[in-house]
């Protein structure tokens, strides 16, 4: 690092400087940002650290290093920056530099403190979960610490859920990651764009491209949830307790495209449940609920051994769909085989 901002009691508003560190001079120029507070740029890298005794030479002067800045600051930027400290100088610890660094930064490797302060890897971790704990600070990485000041990541992460959910309702499969970085502060290549993206997924499915994403699906049109309704429609008149796009096809003029679509759509909105690993055939999640109780009322009268006979007279279905939901529900344990029978393992 080589820009801080100091304490230091001098009178002049401005000078060249002159600072021992072992048996080495550094050349720095400093400049007074507000009363006993010095903002000193060095011409090459200095290791400082918080509150130790620097000595000016040619002058019997010392300064306290307070805060470093690792980015070009404006005289604005750095008033704010000093009257923060000023209003706790005397008591200024390794939390405050930290919160006050990443605030003043937007986003930070926090790693880069790890000098400044004299601390260990552990004590600056704790530092920075405690902190995010208070909602001061987001971290973002715990291998490198990665952090940013937590209004930032408010600000952004809603900016991005919004550009998203707009983009969502207005049915754009795809969006370039230079749309949402210009709404932004993190460059697209940056951990902390990558790290809102990935809290994103909550609100949206997408998948992420080399410099875009694009949605697993899109909401239906008008015309497309009419249509979706006309399959459910036919499912429910044909009585197809267990269906498939091929049984629906049988008993439907609807193409297979179409039909694989609307199954999709009723399945994201969890009003079916697959109930093979194949993913090929369905049932109501409603339907499933009605067997589930019909299962606890059995156990609570008849016992918890159930054979097909009595599973078909509970569920209505053929032999083919009985063995299909009977596989489903071991491996939901909600049943156990044993032999050709099923031992309900629901509770009642």
């Amino acid at each position: 690092m080589n820009s801080f901002l100091v304490h230091l009691k001098i009178k002049e508003a401005s000078f060249p400087g002159i600072v021992v560190l072992g048996e080495k001079n550094y050349s720095g120029s400093f400049k007074k940002i507000s009363e006993n507070i010095f903002h000193v740029n060095f011409k090459q890298k200095v290791n400082l650290r918080l509150n130790e005794k620097v000595g000016l030479k040619s002058r019997s002067k010392f300064f306290l290093p307070l805060l470093p800045i690792f980015t070009e600051s404006n005289k604005k930027k750095l008033a704010k920056l000093a009257k923060s400290l000023n209003d706790n100088i005397s008591l200024l610890s390794a939390e405050d530099v930290v919160l006050l660094t990443v605030n003043n930064e937007k986003a930070l490797n926090v790693i880069y403190l790890e000098d400044f302060l004299s601390i260990e890897r552990r004590k600056l971790l704790d530092i920075l979960i405690s902190l995010e704990s208070n909602k001061k600070i987001k971290l973002m990485d715990l291998t490198n610490l990665y952090s940013c000041s937590y209004k930032v990541f408010v600000d952004n992460y809603d900016k991005i859920v919004d550009k998203l959910t707009n983009s969502y309702n207005n049915r754009l499969k795809t969006i370039k990651f230079s749309d949402i970085a210009g709404q932004i502060i993190f460059h697209p290549d940056s951990i902390y764009f990558r790290y809102l993206l990935e809290k994103a997924r909550s609100n949206h499915d997408f998948r992420i491209l080399k410099d875009k994403l694009v949605f697993t699906e899109l909401p239906l049109s008008e015309q497309e949830v009419l249509m979706v309704t006309e399959v459910e429609k036919v499912i429910k008149k044909n009585k197809l307790g267990i269906f498939s796009i091929n049984s629906i096809r049988k008993v439907s003029e609807f193409d297979i495209g179409f039909i694989n679509n609307s199954l999709w759509h009723l399945l994201s909105e969890e009003r079916i449940v697959p109930i093979d690993e194949k993913r090929e055939n369905f049932i109501f999640s409603d339907e499933l609920t009605k067997i589930i109780n019909r299962l606890k009322k059995f156990k609570r009268n008849q016992g918890d051994m159930i054979d097909i006979i009595s599973f078909r007279e509970i569920s209505v279905f053929n032999r083919k769909n009985i063995i299909l939901i009977l596989e489903y529900l071991d491996s939901q344990k909600i049943t156990t085989r044993i032999g050709n029978n099923r031992r309900i393992e629901l509770q009642v």
